[in-house]
């Protein structure tokens, strides 16, 4: 799993380049725009960046060049790979290959692209290491575990920047002649952030060297490694011993009412107070939350969980239920949802027209509805899931359905329905009118029905936008020709694979 940041202000190529690269495990953070590139890759980690050429600026290539120049003007990120995307576009200028190239770009894709191939591109510059400099040491954490390597590293007097890329953890550690002078992972730095990678037996790593005399950035004192090795593995062992006392992820905690025992010998290096503190001040708090909130190694957090139920004076508060057993890609998955659904309701916000806030209107041709409740199946289990669900199970009993969400900022509803020429009456009377429409196309054989769904938006008042997905070469040709000159329409060759997708589609464009 690699930490990938996405440009790409077009929704509609955001949304199939997002799905395709997490249907492959990979963590996508979307980012606004070029400018930003260069801190986001920074501030929260990253393994590639992906780089559209589209942008609120009047020039989105020359600012993808100068976003590009910013990340190679930087040792950390120096080697990363970045691919630059060029889809096209009559309003803006093409980018130029030799200028993309020059300005340090690993890779550029240009013209009509299939985001399958933009995916094997980033995955081979991430395996590669990059495009820049040759990596002195590179491998597989399980064939050459990272306390061995760290030892390796300072035994040899290395200068460079080592990269750990590991599911669910990757950073980075700077060394300057043979010493460990700064540590990354995720929001942690220093000792903590070196903690953290130490859990990390799977993945990857990279050691680029470090040129003679270039001094890492941000390096402090030493770290102490040797004392964090051996921190770190003592706590490895009695978090094994503790194992059976942890909750379930998604288990709720509460404070027993027990005074709170005094640490003794290692277990002070916990955050047992901080972790008290928390299940104490916020009723529910679950292990996750424990683990995103607190600035300490994962390990650390769990342990310090373990030992003060050990010590009774925290216990899960109440039964277990199934959600409660959620896998940390489950709750990633949740979050990015609801986040899908908070965007989906600005959006609704913006284009209405009068009193009240439309439904999103997603209709699919009766050959493609089995895939499109394959999607509803595989829903996270929390956060919007459930509404999402229940609507999957109406659309199991009589191919249409509709449901609604409390989100940021109020209101949400959605409603679908299988699109055959017998339904073709269906739609005006059914959703007069809507904030957005995905219509899933098999190979067009409800072409009425389609016709008459694209022009109803076409009429509605509050510039709803619209998106066709023609995976079939059929569909296609019906889809060009419907939207021929249709402003309000954008078509997609690209199926969706996860209901996220179709959320995103739902935006339309920008």
């Amino acid at each position: 799993m690699a930490r990938v940041l996405l440009v790409e202000r077009d929704p509609v190529l955001a949304a199939a380049v997002e799905d395709v690269f997490r249907a492959a495990g990979h963590r996508v953070r979307m980012v606004e725009d070029a400018a930003a590139v260069p801190a986001a890759a920074e501030d929260g980690g990253a393994d590639a960046v992906v780089l559209g050429t589209s942008g609120p600026t009047t020039k989105p290539a020359t600012a993808a060049l100068e976003a590009l120049r910013a990340l190679r003007g930087r040792a950390e990120s120096r080697d990363l790979p970045v691919v630059l995307i060029d889809s096209g576009g009559a309003d803006r200028p093409a980018l130029d290959r030799l200028a993309a190239l020059r300005a340090g770009a690993s890779d550029l894709v240009a013209g009509a692209f299939d985001p399958e191939e933009l995916l094997l591109r980033v995955e081979r510059l991430i395996d590669a290491g990059g495009s820049h400099a040759a990596p002195a040491l590179s491998g597989d954490l399980a064939t050459d575990p990272l306390p061995e390597l760290i030892q390796y590293l300072e035994h040899m007097g290395k200068s460079g920047e080592l990269v750990v890329r590991a599911t669910p953890l990757s950073g980075r550690v700077s060394f300057a002649s043979g010493r460990a002078v700064a540590a990354s992972c995720g929001e942690l730095t220093g000792a903590d952030a070196l903690l953290a990678l130490l859990e990390a037996d799977r993945g990857r790593f990279r050691f680029a060297a470090r040129a003679a005399g270039e001094q890492p950035k941000a390096a402090g004192a030493p770290l102490p490694t040797m004392s964090l090795l051996l921190l770190g593995q003592w706590m490895r062992d009695e978090l094994e011993r503790r194992r059976h006392l942890l909750p379930v992820t998604g288990a709720p905690l509460g404070l027993t009412g027990a005074p709170l025992p005094a640490a003794a010998d290692e277990f002070v290096r916990l955050p047992i107070v901080e972790v008290a503190t928390r299940i104490g001040s916020a009723a529910g708090t679950r292990l996750y939350d424990l683990v995103e909130a607190i600035p300490a190694a994962p390990r650390a957090v769990r342990l310090a969980v373990a030992w003060l139920i050990e010590q009774g004076a925290v216990a899960a508060a109440g039964e277990a239920r199934e959600d409660d057993f959620m896998t940390t890609r489950e709750i990633d998955g949740a979050l990015l949802y609801d986040l899908a659904l908070a965007q989906l309701r600005s959006a609704a916000a913006g284009r209405r027209a009068g009193p009240g806030l439309p439904p999103f209107l997603l209709l699919a041709e009766e050959g493609v509805w089995p895939e499109l409740l394959g999607l509803f199946d595989s829903l996270p289990r929390s956060g919007a899931g459930e509404p999402l669900r229940d609507l999957g199970r109406q659309l199991r009993q009589r191919q249409g359905g509709s449901a609604s969400f409390e989100v940021e900022g109020g209101r949400l509803a959605l409603h679908v329905q299988a699109l055959s020429d017998r339904a073709r009456l269906q739609i005006g009377s059914l959703v007069p009118a809507c904030a957005g429409m995905v219509i899933w196309l098999d190979r067009g054989q409800a072409e009425a029905a389609v016709r008459a769904a694209v022009e109803h938006l076409q009429e509605m008042e509050g510039e709803p936008a619209g998106v066709l997905i023609a995976a079939h070469r059929d569909a296609a040709s019906l889809a060009d020709r419907l939207t021929a000159f249709n402003r309000r329409w954008t078509v997609t060759p690209h199926a969706p694979r996860s209901l996220l997708a179709v959320l995103r589609l739902l935006q339309g464009r920008p």
